[in-house]
């Protein structure tokens, strides 16, 4: 399960007709930050959001009500892809030269990179 922060969330790049509807149903963009905002949603498009954030993300979405402030740099959970375990960018080594890090998606975790499980 991936779990966003409804203030501030990056997404994987989308093509045109999957932004779209990304603000139809209820989302803000933020083109200076590249960021997504779903802090305005109402019950009813809630639902629509998070079905297509599931389908964009390949797997479950839920919003975390966080006190972050809105400047604060987001973070997500990534699934590592050789164990499964869920783990924040902040954890890796390679965080500073990362150019996708904190966008939901798969990658390794600090255990599986120093045990060699990536190499498989």
């Amino acid at each position: 399960m991936v779990v966003l922060d409804k203030k501030c969330f990056k997404l994987p790049y989308v093509d045109s007709f999957t932004y779209r509807e990304l603000l139809r149903v209820g989302l803000l963009y933020d083109r200076a930050q590249r960021t997504y905002s779903g802090e305005d949603l109402d019950s009813a498009s809630l639902n629509s959001v998070l079905e297509l954030l599931s389908k964009i993300l390949h797997d479950k979405v839920s919003f975390e009500q966080t006190t972050q402030k809105p400047s604060a740099p987001a973070r997500y959970a990534q699934k590592c892809i050789a164990c499964g375990k869920s783990f924040t960018c902040d954890e890796c080594r390679y965080f500073e030269l990362c150019e996708t890090k904190n966008v939901p998606s798969s990658c390794v975790c600090v255990r599986c990179l120093e045990e060699g499980k990536a190499a498989r």
